[in-house]
C-alpha cells in the first residue's frame, strides 16, 4: 500500500514539472491508485480523463486475500467508482469485464471494449539453435510459463505437475520472469528437491520471443476463482503469434478463446493431475501440438487480436473525446 500511495502521490507532483500542453490524460488500473493519480492530474490541467481497466481492484484484491480491512475495502470501492464517474471514456480489456462495469451504471456511451493481444512484429517464431543450446533445452520437451511469478497464478500447482512427471527426463519446465512469489517458488522447488525445473531471470520484451519460439508448450495459468473466468491474459496472444500451443488453466472468456482457436488444451485450475496429463499428452503427441500452435497463429491474424488494430480502435476514442468536432476514420 506505501509503495503503491507514493507513486500516486509523486506522479501527481511530477506532472507539475512537464512543459507543454496536454489534451488528455490516459491511465491504466490495475492497480488503482494510479487511475487516481491521472484523475488528480487531469483535473488540474482540466482536460478529459481516460481510464483504461486491466483488471478490477478492489475485487481482485480482495478475492486473492491481499486485502481484507472492511475500512480499506469500502474506500476501494469508493475511488474505483469516483474514476469510473468521472473518467469521459472507460476502456475494458475483456468482455467480463465490460459486464461488470456496465453493471456498475455506467453509461453503454462511455465504456468502450478493446480486447487483448500481441504484437506480431515483436512476437513471432524465432529460431535460435544458440540460446537453445545454453539453455540445455535441445532435445527436451519445454514447459515453459513467462510472466509474473504472482499470486494470482498459482504456479505451485505447476511445480507441482511437474513432480508428477519428474520420472520422465525429457521433460524441462522453465519459469520466466519476477514476481513477489518467485524466492518462495525457488524454495518450495529446492525443498522438494525436484530437478528439471528452471528459474530463469525476467528478460526484456522483445526477446521474450526468442524464449517462446523454444517452448514445446506455454502455460497459461491463474487460480480457480469465479472473478478470473472474466480474464483474458495477453500471454495467450503472444504465444499464439510464436506458433506455439497452450496449457490453459483459466476458466470463462479465456477458455472460449482457446476453444475457439483450437489453439491448445483447457484444465481446470489448480487441478495437478489435469495439469500433469495434459502436459505428459502432448508430450507423447508432438504433432498435435504443433497443429495447435498453428491454429492459434492464423486465429490471432484472423480475429484481429493484433496491437495495431487496437491501436487505431484506442486512437479514435481518444481522438472522438478530445476533438469531438473532426471526423475521425
Amino acid at each position: 500500500m506505501l509503495f503503491y500511495l507514493s507513486f500516486m502521490v509523486t506522479a501527481v507532483i511530477n506532472s507539475f514539472f512537464l512543459k507543454g500542453g496536454y489534451d488528455a490524460v490516459f491511465a491504466t488500473s490495475p492497480p488503482l491508485f494510479v487511475g487516481i493519480a491521472g484523475l488528480a492530474i487531469a483535473r488540474i490541467r482540466g482536460i478529459p480523463f481516460i481510464l483504461e481497466v486491466r483488471d478490477l481492484w478492489p475485487e481482485s484484491a480482495v478475492e486473492l486475500g491481499q486485502l481484507g480491512n472492511p475500512r480499506y475495502i469500502r474506500s476501494g470501492y469508493a475511488l474505483a467508482n469516483l474514476c469510473y464517474r468521472r473518467a469521459r471514456a472507460v476502456v475494458s480489456v475483456t468482455q467480463g469485464i465490460h459486464d461488470v462495469l456496465l453493471s456498475k451504471g455506467l453509461s453503454p456511451d462511455k465504456v468502450f471494449l478493446i480486447k487483448n493481444g500481441t504484437n506480431p512484429e515483436r512476437y513471432h517464431y524465432i529460431c535460435d539453435g544458440a540460446l537453445e543450446e545454453k539453455l540445455g533445452w535441445k532435445g527436451k520437451f519445454v514447459v515453459l510459463y513467462a510472466g509474473i511469478h504472482g499470486v494470482a497464478q498459482g504456479l505451485e500447482k505447476i511445480i507441482d505437475a511437474a513432480a508428477l512427471l519428474s520420472a520422465e527426463a525429457h521433460i524441462q519446465f522453465a519459469f520466466i520472469g519476477e514476481g513477489p512469489r518467485k524466492r518462495e517458488l525457488r524454495e518450495y522447488v529446492a525443498k522438494r528437491g525436484l530437478l528439471g525445473i528452471q528459474f530463469l531471470p525476467e528478460v526484456p520484451s522483445d526477446e521474450v520471443a526468442r524464449y517462446l519460439s523454444l517452448a514445446s508448450v506455454c502455460v497459461v495459468p491463474l487460480k480457480k476463482n469465479e472473478l478470473f473466468k472474466g480474464a483474458l491474459p495477453s500471454k495467450m496472444f503472444d504465444a499464439w503469434a510464436c506458433g506455439k500451443p497452450l496449457l490453459l488453466t483459466v476458466d470463462g472468456e479465456a477458455r472460449k478463446e482457446l476453444e475457439s482457436a483450437r489453439g491448445g488444451v483447457f484444465v481446470e485450475p489448480e487441478n495437478v493431475e489435469a495439469i500433469a496429463g495434459a502436459i505428459d499428452m502432448l508430450f507423447r503427441n508432438p504433432s498435435m501440438g504443433k497443429e495447435m500452435g498453428e491454429n492459434g497463429r492464423r486465429y490471432v491474424y484472423e480475429k484481429g487480436y493484433i496491437r495495431s488494430v487496437q491501436a487505431k480502435a484506442l486512437c479514435r476514442i481518444i481522438e472522438n473525446i478530445v476533438r469531438p468536432d473532426v471526423q475521425h476514420g
